[in-house]
């Protein structure tokens, strides 16, 4: 059972959106993902809406799409758009590439569903936090790769990005909640299947080890106050990089909470 769902969370709605739930099938093995839809109320809203993919947080071992319920509601009233959420499979249940898959599978129905949703294709926008920040990233580096999804922005919040920070004494985590020791089980579990076989870890599954920025969407990336300097300097430094040889990318530091980008309440997003 996972913390949203211990925490009663499973099934509710933020007051004020139109919410809906579909199971989308696994192109893999056809495992029924079940996905939240999350529309504004308002029906007089003219035209296509863009579309977002959330992806939700919780170290890719944990967590349901109405954990992220009051963000994507401010995403909404903000920007209107029309948001789908995958609950896609955690590690626990089958590792890596299950998740990823899950969510990729997600943004194709959206695509392929586009007309019943009511969004515009060619305005996709990929966004998570933590976990779903490192597959946020993980989903942007597969279109890109794979060109059959034009993304067109990705916000990877406090992003999962890097499997071998655990292992590395200089950039110890003491964050409450999540520290280094809590990253290593996520990343362990999340890499199982290919730690046992002994395969290389790709890009994919975990996207610090990308090289190539060429040919990214714009990108916002928040990290995270309470993590080590070195990890926000290595945020920073991705972006910079990523400036002088792709589209833009703005990095943003969180402020002291845990969560301030996604609260609203603190931080600079």
């Amino acid at each position: 059972m996972t913390l949203g769902m211990k925490l009663g969370l499973k099934g509710k709605s933020p007051v004020g959106i139109d919410c809906g739930e579909v199971h989308v099938t696994s192109r893999d093995d056809g495992y029924a993902i079940r996905t939240r839809t999350y529309r504004p109320e308002d029906k007089n809203l003219k035209g296509r809406l863009p579309l977002m993919l959330y992806i939700h947080g919780g170290g890719y071992i944990t967590g349901i799409p109405e954990v992220a319920n009051e963000p994507i509601k401010r995403f909404i009233e903000t920007r209107p758009c029309v948001v789908v959420a995958p609950d896609y499979r955690k590690a626990y249940t089958k590792p890596y590439p299950a998740g990823l898959n899950d969510c990729y599978d997600t943004l194709l129905w959206a695509i392929d569903n586009a007309d019943d949703l009511g969004v515009d294709p060619d305005r996709i926008i990929v966004a998570g936090h933590s976990g779903g920040g490192g597959l946020t990233a993980a989903v942007t580096l597969r279109a890109r790769d794979k060109g059959d999804v034009n993304i067109a922005f990705q916000m990877p919040m406090y992003p999962m990005i890097d499997d071998q920070q655990p292992y590395d004494s200089d950039r110890e985590i003491h964050c409450p909640g999540w520290d280094s020791t809590m990253n290593r089980i996520g990343w362990g579990a999340y890499l199982a299947d290919l730690n046992k076989a002994g395969e290389a870890i790709p890009a994919w599954a975990a996207p610090s080890r990308n090289k190539d920025y060429s040919n990214f969407p714009p990108t916002i990336v928040s990290g995270n106050f309470k993590f080590p300097i070195s990890v926000n300097e290595e945020l920073r430094t991705s972006c910079w990089r990523r400036l002088r040889t792709g589209p833009p990318c703005w990095p943003c530091q969180q402020g002291r909470g845990g969560a301030g980008c996604m609260d609203g309440r603190r931080g600079c997003c």
